[in-house]
């Protein structure tokens, strides 16, 4: 009898470590992976304030630092953010 109790602890409690199979952490269905789309859409016109302020800024900056400020601001950035992003971009 206690060899009967002994044979289904072991059976229960032991691991099984004969032929095992390494089984690979890749599947073979990777999911797919989601996309950003990096497109560009222009949401809104310039309000009337912002106007005024790239007129004043005409005088100080150049051509292409003023067309970049436009651009990010029709995209939807603050006067402030769009300024800081065309000097690091095209300078003053």
């Amino acid at each position: 009898m206690n060899t009967d109790i002994f044979m289904i602890y072991n059976s229960i409690n032991m691991p099984y470590h004969t032929g095992s199979k390494s089984v690979s952490k890749k599947s073979s269905n990777p999911k797919p992976k989601k996309t950003v789309s990096k497109a560009i859409s222009i949401k809104k016109e310039l309000t009337k304030s912002q106007m005024d302020k790239l007129k004043e800024m005409r005088k100080s900056h150049t051509k292409k630092h003023v067309d970049e400020m436009v651009k990010l601001l029709k995209q939807g950035k603050s006067f402030k953010v769009a300024h800081d992003m065309a000097v690091k971009k095209v300078g003053k």
